[in-house]
């Protein structure tokens, strides 16, 4: 299996390996056929050839199972492997959006997407479909994409403001005082605080910009079992670019909150892995 999703999987039970090794085969046997494609893939012996991909989803709550099969020609006694397994966020908030630029996996069937928001906002997401619309994808073109996310971290916030002491925003507050008090002592200004409640931000990771780090508010929240894992269904926003929000579903479960049981207008902050896909 080339890629198993490890810290997505712990996002679910808290036990990436005891997860998988339930679920996997009975996704397999009982999944249903999501889509085929062809792709080049070099093999041990260093020969490139065509291999066929076809993905399986099993499940019919709004958070699904993802297996990517492919075939494997080259092998000894040709087959069909795992190549991939991971939580599929089926269900999410649909936006248009620019491609930007794609992002392939070494394995040439898997990949990230970088796409912009109307008002020009870049936005990451992992595509579970990308083996059959990495082709479809193209740069400049916009799309209808369904957008949701795992968290793997989520809790409330811990920080409820920032002061800034030092850059451009502190002559900005200068100046702002002077206009509504020309004779104002504007030397006494030397920190601007702001306050951090109701913000919406998703700050992408270098390595892994799919993975972000997350700040919004609960705008809905509804609640499912997943093969006896209970998962919170929260509709919030990851970003307010010229008050056009780009909201989305986002997935928490039991193990990820722990303790904590979000309610609608709850500020919560977190890791979160984006997943987008072309609704038709």
């Amino acid at each position: 299996m080339a890629h198993v999703h490890g810290d997505h999987w712990e996002a679910i039970e808290g036990d990436a390996e005891k997860t998988v090794t339930h679920i996997l085969p009975y996704a397999i046997e009982h999944g249903k056929v999501a889509g085929k494609s062809e792709f080049d893939c070099t093999g041990d012996d260093g020969v490139v050839r065509r291999e066929k991909a076809f993905g399986l989803v099993h499940g019919e709550m709004p958070l699904r199972y993802f297996a990517l099969i492919c075939s494997n020609s080259g092998a000894a006694e040709p087959c069909n492997s795992v190549y991939s397994f991971y939580p599929f966020c089926a269900s999410g908030i649909t936006h248009r959006l620019t491609i930007e630029k794609l992002h392939p996996w070494e394995n040439g069937v898997e990949g990230v997407v970088q796409a912009s928001t109307e008002s020009g906002a870049l936005i990451w997401f992992f595509d579970p479909y990308f083996f059959k619309d990495k082709d479809t994808y193209q740069v400049g073109q916009s799309y209808n994409i369904c957008l949701g996310a795992l968290a793997m971290a989520l809790q409330p916030p811990t920080q409820h403001e920032i002061v800034v002491t030092s850059g451009p925003i502190i002559e900005i507050e200068r100046k702002r005082a002077l206009e509504e008090d020309p004779a104002a002592d504007v030397s006494k200004i030397t920190s601007v605080t702001f306050g951090l409640d109701n913000c919406s931000f998703c700050m992408p990771s270098e390595m892994n910009p799919d993975e972000a780090s997350y700040r919004g508010m609960a705008d809905e929240v509804g609640y499912f079992e997943l093969e006896k894992s209970g998962i919170y269904r929260i509709k919030t926003a990851i970003m307010r670019p010229e008050d056009s929000p780009v909201e989305i579903y986002l997935y928490a479960s039991e193990s990820v909150l722990k303790d904590y049981c979000p309610k609608a207008g709850d500020n919560l902050e977190g890791n979160i892995w984006l997943q987008g896909y072309i609704q038709d």
